[in-house]
């Protein structure tokens, strides 16, 4: 939105001129007219650097349903195009248009992965497909889904004070981590992923300082995704071991370009001290990062945390030590215990958010 916000947002007026409270107001009630349009089937895509979740997404009179969902190893294919081509051709349904979220910054109608070494033209596959694309970052469909989750697909982690502010922050660990937003309140809907984790780690005390230390020995840029994803959280179990010299765990091996991170979650709950410490970091570094992210756009519409890290963390671990970090903001604690914080723990909640965004497809 350029920075343009309407009073009904902020509280408190802004001189716009009228072309610019014109657009302002057609780009954030874009998809209500649309929503009342009539629906089609849609090609739904959760596209990450390790998986791509699939599905065709059927309208229905609760929302939608995702028809024929299925996940697929991205390292079983050296170009995604053959991944749908795989899918449509097996399909009964013939959607007529796609909404993909993808792990990376859109540019334009091409996105290049950043986890993995991919690049999608809309136009390429437009052509192959047979249907009309609309491609997003993947947490702009996270965000989106929040506006449509029902209750049991979130667990509250902190329950703040909810009003009907429309402002709602998102982070998401997985294979990177992804932050953004949404703004939604009634007909109004606008959500937005950004690349968030690429910012600049700020360490929290003297052992992330002296995690900063070590990690720049490795690193040229030490930003959030260099812990708080599951390569992040390898890395974590690596400075607990080579640089805070606690036992390496017997049950974990830790190899280039492996995932050793469901191995040290696991042997974290069961009590070795080097991944509680690499999980204990993990959670502390995510919650500090969750606070700044929250203090920044004043989200007291909530947090939610996605991805598919954390819920497996959540059935296993305690999240006091996240709530402390969160709310360990100096002058600003008192503010930080007002905001609510959900975890997401629908596994197909990108994909639903694909759903929601392809309304405002034409």
């Amino acid at each position: 939105m350029r920075g343009v916000w309407k009073r009904l947002f902020c509280g408190s007026p802004l001189c716009l001129q009228p072309e610019t409270e014109r657009a302002c107001t057609a780009l954030l009630t874009s998809s209500c007219a649309e929503e009342k349009a009539v629906e089609f089937e849609t090609l739904v895509a959760d596209i990450g650097g390790t998986k791509s979740d699939v599905a065709i997404a059927v309208p229905c009179a609760h929302g939608v349903v995702l028809e024929g969902q299925r996940r697929f190893r991205n390292d079983d294919f050296s170009d995604p195009l053959d991944l749908f081509a795989l899918f449509t051709e097996e399909s009964a349904l013939r959607p007529q248009r796609a909404c993909f979220a993808i792990a990376g910054p859109v540019d334009n109608r091409r996105v290049r992965l950043t986890n993995r070494d991919w690049s999608i033209d809309a136009d390429r596959f437009e052509k192959k497909l047979g249907l009309h694309l609309m491609m997003i970052n993947d947490l702009t469909a996270v965000a989106a889904s929040i506006a449509v989750l029902p209750e049991h697909a979130l667990r509250t982690l902190q329950q703040g004070q909810k009003g009907d502010d429309p402002l709602c922050a998102v982070l998401a660990p997985g294979t990177g981590l992804g932050e953004g937003f949404l703004l939604h309140r009634d007909e109004l809907f606008f959500a937005r992923g950004g690349e968030g984790g690429h910012c600049s780690f700020a360490p929290h005390g003297n052992e992330q300082e002296q995690l900063l230390r070590w990690a720049r020995r490795e690193l040229d840029h030490v930003c959030g995704e260099s812990f708080l994803c599951g390569s992040g959280i390898v890395r974590l179990y690596r400075f607990a071991v080579e640089e805070l010299g606690l036992p390496a765990a017997s049950g974990v091996v830790v190899e280039e370009g492996g995932d050793s991170a469901p191995a040290i979650t696991a042997a974290a709950a069961a009590g070795c001290p080097a991944c509680g410490c690499a999980v204990r970091l993990f959670l502390e570094i995510l919650g500090s990062e969750a606070g700044n992210l929250a203090l920044k756009l004043l989200a007291k519409g909530g947090v939610y945390l996605g991805g598919g890290i954390l819920p497996k963390l959540h059935r296993d671990l305690d999240f006091s030590i996240f709530l402390d970090a969160f709310r360990a903001k100096g002058a600003m604690s008192w503010l930080m215990e007002t905001f609510p914080v959900s975890l997401i723990v629908a596994a197909d909640a990108t994909l639903r958010g694909c759903a929601c965004c392809a309304r405002r497809l034409r």
